[in-house]
């Protein structure tokens, strides 16, 4: 199968990429687009999935040739331009616009602004060199003025799982905070959907973090011990993986319905099971190379369990919290956010695999774990079924599903210092919201 590509200044010379039937990339002339990915089989609705160059700009035409005779959904990174014939992309799918206007937000979300989000993209969109592989990667940036002067804090947004750096609605919130609190924000790419050798928690991915985090430091005055990280499903893998893999550079971070072992998840994606689904198994068998049983020291180093016990020691809080009903109503079972509160608990605290067992099966609590006081930022409709705080982790299960509270851990966050004892106290009123997350 091959997938010619004409963008918009390249005219003469084509982009072909070469895949096998399985849909594995053979080899790629042009490289001006990546992460290409076909998906059919039983279970799978049949897409092809690509993206830019971050130095493409302009028109393409997409032509794909040699695939079964079905209607294929054709995805330019998370954004779906379509459903196609066969006939149709081997006549050719031209692409017009540059990504940025074609921005739309997911189903879950109110419909896109166009105009507004390509300009919110064009005034903070940067380019970060990467110190591991030397390539240019997309990151927002942006900073008060009084930066320029004075030290400020920094929190990192990040992506979920199947994004990039165009889904602009879980950027668009970290950057809403920071600019309320003062902060400097950057929200890097780290090599977008977690399909890829290179994305997926691998050492460019977790190097384009701290670089984006370098790149800020280089350009303005940001205060070393209130640097923070916050993120939900993959974005929460992320989190938590970044804060054991560099505990050296974060006071705290906030993970929402994370992945803590992409083992684990990708024996869970294959169940079946309501809020399933066995394309994140695929994603991370092309992220890996293989399964976990082939590869099992590529899932290891992906995963944040692997890490954790270095942020444990040097004292970095982690918020971790998600929706009881996740793994049902979601894609990722509320262990993955009990096995990481583990990690970072004291031995006392941990919970038992049986008590993890019956609440991802029975999506409740026992009531000798029920929780029975108060937070403000969590209400009757989000009420809090369970809460435990230990060793430098504080765990809340909420009613809800894949989703998490940024209100509640941009608290958090803002009352870490580093170098100082972990502050766990609540305020007196507060408002949160529960943020379905795209996974």
């Amino acid at each position: 199968m091959a997938v010619l590509a004409a963008a918009a200044g390249f005219a003469a010379t084509p982009i072909q990429v070469t895949l096998d039937a399985s849909g594995k990339v053979l080899a790629c002339e042009g490289a001006k687009i990546s992460d290409i990915v076909a998906s059919f089989g039983k279970g799978v609705s049949p897409s092809i999935a690509f993206s830019f160059a971050p130095e493409v700009k302009g028109a393409a035409t997409l032509v794909v040739k040699g695939l079964p005779p079905k209607n294929w959904i054709l995805h330019e990174g998370m954004f779906s331009l379509g459903k196609y014939t066969i006939e149709e992309l081997a006549a050719g799918v031209t692409i017009a616009e540059p990504v940025a206007a074609r921005m739309v937000l997911d189903k879950n979300t109110a419909p896109a602004k166009t105009k507004d989000n390509i300009e919110w993209l064009g005034k903070r969109l940067v380019r970060v060199k990467s110190t591991l592989d030397g390539t240019e990667q997309p990151c927002y940036f942006w900073a008060p003025e009084k930066a320029k002067t004075e030290a400020v804090p920094l929190i990192v947004g990040l992506h979920t799982w199947s994004a990039d750096y165009l889904q602009l609605n879980h950027y668009k919130t970290v950057f809403a905070y920071a600019e309320k609190a003062g902060w400097v924000f950057v929200g890097p790419n780290f090599r977008g959907p977690n399909k890829t050798p290179q994305a997926c928690g691998s050492d460019y991915a977790v190097q384009d973090i701290v670089d984006a985090v370098n790149y800020a430091k280089a350009k303005v005055k940001v205060d070393p011990a209130r640097v923070y990280i916050i993120g939900g499903s993959g974005g929460g893998h992320m989190t938590l993986l970044m804060l054991g893999r560099h505990p050296e550079v974060f006071a705290a971070g906030a993970a929402f319905c994370p992945i803590s072992d992409v083992a684990r998840w990708h024996g869970d994606s294959l169940e079946k099971h309501p809020g399933r689904g066995k394309g994140y198994a695929m994603m991370l068998e092309s992220a890996c190379g293989g399964t976990p049983a082939e590869k099992p020291e590529e899932y290891r180093h992906r995963s944040p369990l692997t890490w954790l016990a270095r942020a444990k020691e040097q004292g970095v809080p982690a918020y971790v919290c998600t929706g009881i009903h996740d793994g049902w109503k979601g894609s990722v079972p509320v262990g993955h956010s009990f096995r990481a509160f583990n990690a970072l608990a004291d031995a006392k605290d941990r919970f038992s695999e049986d008590d993890i067992a019956y609440i991802e099966a029975n999506q409740a609590v026992p009531e000798a774990l029920a929780f029975k006081g108060k937070d403000p930022f969590y209400d009757a409709k989000m009420r809090v079924h369970l809460r435990r705080t230990s060793g430098c982790a504080r765990l809340t299960i909420f009613e809800g599903g894949h989703g998490g509270n940024f209100q509640a851990g941009f608290d958090f966050l803002s009352r870490q210092r580093k170098g100082q004892p972990i502050d766990w106290s609540l305020p007196a009123t507060g408002k949160g919201e529960n943020e379905a997350l795209s996974r």
